[in-house]
């Protein structure tokens, strides 16, 4: 019964977040970002393809700063409402402390998912206009193959398939960065602070990792955005084929995080049950 009810209640979140105006306004300034990123290349890549502005898109530093406040845009707001209001107590009481936090991870994920995926794809249909499918350059064409967990692909003439895990990846990223935004809403009620706290913290823990030189696999920045160190760290051969376990470790990466932050938050709230601060 509370299964059902926590479903009802994600559904509920969804609806909200999708019928705010915030979340049409967060596709478009995400296709807009991804666009201004390579607005230079244009000019001068006479021979590139889709495929090598969407991948360098992602790869540019600056975009993957600005992405993650765009993906929490839509939801962050409708939880900060709710802890603010109060509501949040009597949802737990009703259906659980567990059904409320897949609730609402799992709506927040799922909107950062749809809008990175829509305008990713809406950037994508611009770059068509101009551009073919695949570069006619070889050399740019290789360089992505190496240097891109999805890469392989290419090479194994699986272009669509590359496409699509393209933008499931950086799906799955945003869903992970608006799962922290929903954490740091349970410290930070304010809606602009929380929008900006994805940034803030993947810019802080991509740093601090790379300061205390743990492994770069741990690191979201080498894990979502420079991609060649998963395909080395799985056994890249350099024969130009797709890594199964490579291409699925961002994925389950993502995943952990979401369960984590789960967790942490199912941690706090029974701690507040405990003080009867809810």
């Amino acid at each position: 019964m509370e299964f059902i009810k926590s479903l009802r209640l994600f559904a509920s979140y969804i609806k909200n977040i999708v019928k705010s105006w915030y979340f049409p306004v967060a596709i478009i300034l995400y296709a807009a970002v991804l666009f201004i990123s390579t607005y230079g290349d244009y000019k001068v890549s006479e021979t590139a393809g889709a495929e090598y502005f969407i991948h360098y898109a992602f790869m540019n530093g600056s975009t993957s700063y600005f992405l993650p406040v765009i993906c929490a845009l839509a939801s962050a707001t409708v939880f900060c409402r709710e802890w603010i209001s109060g509501y949040f107590v009597f949802t737990c009481s009703r259906i659980g402390k567990f059904g409320y936090i897949a609730a609402i991870q799992g709506s927040a994920a799922l909107s950062a998912f749809i809008v990175s995926a829509l305008g990713t794809l809406i950037y994508f249909g611009i770059i068509c206009i101009k551009f073919p499918i695949i570069s006619t350059d070889p050399n740019l064409i290789n360089g992505i193959i190496q240097g891109y967990t999805y890469g392989g692909l290419i090479g194994e003439g699986k272009i669509m398939l590359y496409y699509a895990l393209t933008i499931i990846l950086q799906g799955a990223f945003s869903a992970l960065l608006s799962s922290a935004a929903v954490v740091v809403s349970m410290f930070i009620v304010n809606p602009y602070l929380t929008i900006v706290s994805p940034m803030v913290l993947y810019i802080v823990v991509s740093n601090a990792m790379s300061v205390l030189s743990l492994p770069r696999m741990l690191n979201p920045y080498y894990v979502f955005s420079n991609f060649k160190y998963v395909n080395i760290a799985f056994g890249d051969t350099g024969e130009n084929t797709f890594n199964l376990i490579a291409g699925l470790y961002p994925f389950t990466y993502a995943i952990a995080f979401i369960i984590l932050a789960s967790i942490f938050m199912y941690l706090i709230i029974s701690k507040k049950y405990e003080r009867r601060e809810v």
